[in-house]
């Protein structure tokens, strides 16, 4: 008979592990920014991401989109749907 696994808790991961995480996502943000200073670049088909994704907040569909929808939810759930954010004071 197998023993039940489903009882077990999930392992935590140690202060240490944690810690190593956040500075890797601490540096790599710092060297994203330093890099690329005038990101996030906007091109010609931004309008058409931003568009939709306003659709999508607001659950409504003014028109039919020629694209995923799978990116301009990524702007909503980063507050980017309104254009870009970097460099600015995020509320």
């Amino acid at each position: 008979m197998k023993p039940d696994v489903s009882s077990r808790p999930v392992p935590l991961p140690s202060a240490r592990a944690a810690g190593s995480v956040l500075a890797f996502l601490v540096l790599a943000f710092g060297l994203y920014v330093r890099v690329w200073p005038d990101a996030p670049y906007v091109s010609d088909d931004t309008p058409s991401y931003t568009s939709l994704a306003a659709d999508l907040k607001h659950f409504t569909l003014r028109e039919l989109h020629g694209r995923t929808p799978v990116f301009p939810l990524f702007l909503i759930m980063t507050g980017a749907d309104g254009g870009p954010i970097v460099g600015s004071s995020v509320k």
